[in-house]
């Protein structure tokens, strides 16, 4: 039979060190608020800090009105909250910096009415890649937002 050889606690530590100076170095999360226009070109979203996390509002629409009335909520499961207008609706939450990313947050698309887990990453300074999803990321829709121009117009959260 083998003898077995014993490590020490002096291998073992160099061990670890050196695991740990091989592992990758976690990225800070990049500066992404401000305003982006959405994937269809219909929407902007801002996107600003809300106490420790992000959060994002609709901060402009390519079309505000539903016939003569500011659009609204509509399509909310939520009878009660259905007249709640789109511009300034919060459509982004809790999002949180994770491995030069940001997730653990919720995604709302006012035009199924239904909510979302949500992981967001940069490309470059001028591109989100925003990903919905249930329960595993893998299996989500990813869309790709840009930064808006300096000086796109905003909705009046007050009616349009």
């Amino acid at each position: 039979m083998p003898r077995l050889i014993p490590i020490h606690a002096t291998a073992l530590a160099g061990l670890g060190a050196l695991v740990l100076l091989s592992a990758p170095v976690s990225a800070a999360a990049p500066d992404i608020r401000g305003l982006w226009i959405t994937d269809d070109g219909e929407a902007a979203i801002e996107l600003a800090a809300c106490g420790n996390a992000l959060c994002g509002t609709i901060g402009w629409l390519k079309s505000p009105l539903d016939g003569s009335e500011p659009a609204r909520d509509d399509n909310n499961p939520d009878a009660a909250l259905r007249p709640r207008l789109l511009c300034g609706l919060p459509v982004v939450g809790e999002l949180r910096a994770r491995d030069g990313a940001f997730g653990g947050g919720w995604i709302y698309d006012p035009d199924t009415g239904r909510r979302y887990q949500v992981s967001i990453r940069t490309h470059g300074p001028e591109e989100l890649e925003v990903t919905g999803f249930l329960g595993v990321e893998a299996l989500g829709q990813t869309v790709r937002w840009r930064r808006a121009p300096a000086g796109q117009p905003r909705c009046d959260p007050r009616g349009g």
